[in-house]
């Protein structure tokens, strides 16, 4: 689970408002509201997409790249954020391996 600052974080430097992060997620706005104050936390698909937000802009992709697909289907945006997020840190993903060491998983 990501702590209650770190998702706050995330959605900041993203530049989006409650209700929009809820959108773009496929969420309940009152869903953000409970994360954002500890009371629960994300969990499952929504959970791996805040992860790979962080890892996305702790690396420096830029917000534009990151929210090109966040109009429309949430599962079309977790898969656009989850490669931006993790494959492209060492994962070739149309090969299955990481990036120097062939056949690795």
């Amino acid at each position: 689970m990501l702590p209650p600052e770190d998702l706050i974080a995330i959605r900041t430097r993203l530049d989006l408002g409650k209700e929009t992060m809820a959108r773009i997620l496929g969420v309940g706005l009152s869903s953000i509201h409970r994360w954002e104050k500890g009371d629960s936390g994300p969990t499952g698909p929504v959970l791996h997409v805040y992860r790979a937000l962080k890892a996305a802009l702790d690396r420096g992709v830029n917000r534009q790249q990151l929210l090109a697909r966040a109009s429309g289907d949430p599962g079309v945006f977790f898969a656009h954020v989850l490669s931006m997020g993790f494959l492209q840190e060492g994962h070739d993903a149309s090969r299955g391996s990481v990036r120097g060491r062939p056949g690795t998983r």
